[in-house]
């Protein structure tokens, strides 16, 4: 005689076998491709901890992972901070101000938008390409 399992029980099993599948995989929380990003006037490094940016004139962060949703996009906390000619002196204190960093990235192209707090909600925007390393023209 054969023994079946009640259809009930079967669901529950497939559906943990689902969910431990998925939640092992990270799905939909796919990240920006670690390394070098680069485009006109910016280099950026990304890590799984967030990113260092590097302008002709400033630096900037990303605070947290590049994290990207369905449509690959995404949206990030960090800072940016202006740059100046001459060397920078021992007892400056240039702090930045917060900046929200969005965009989207198709294949190795990540298109980025900043968004300064201040002043006035000053938006900047670049194309860059994974892998690209690029010489900036630091302000003097």
């Amino acid at each position: 005689m054969r023994s079946y399992r009640k259809p009930t029980t079967v669901f529950i099993l497939v559906l943990l076998m689902f969910a431990t599948g998925a939640l092992g995989r990270g799905y939909g929380r796919r990240r920006a491709q670690q390394g070098s990003w680069g485009g006109s006037g910016i280099q950026m490094e990304v890590t799984a901890r967030g990113a260092t940016i590097e302008f002709d004139c400033g630096s900037g962060t990303i605070d947290g992972p590049i994290v990207l949703d369905r449509r690959s996009r995404f949206s990030a906390r960090g800072t940016f901070t202006r740059g100046h000619g001459g060397p920078v002196r021992n007892d400056e204190t240039n702090t930045g101000v917060a900046a929200i960093y969005s965009g989207k990235i198709v294949d190795d192209r990540m298109s980025l938008k900043i968004t300064l707090a201040a002043p006035a909600r000053t938006v900047i925007t670049y194309d860059l390409t994974f892998g690209q390393m690029v010489k900036l023209r630091r302000c003097y």
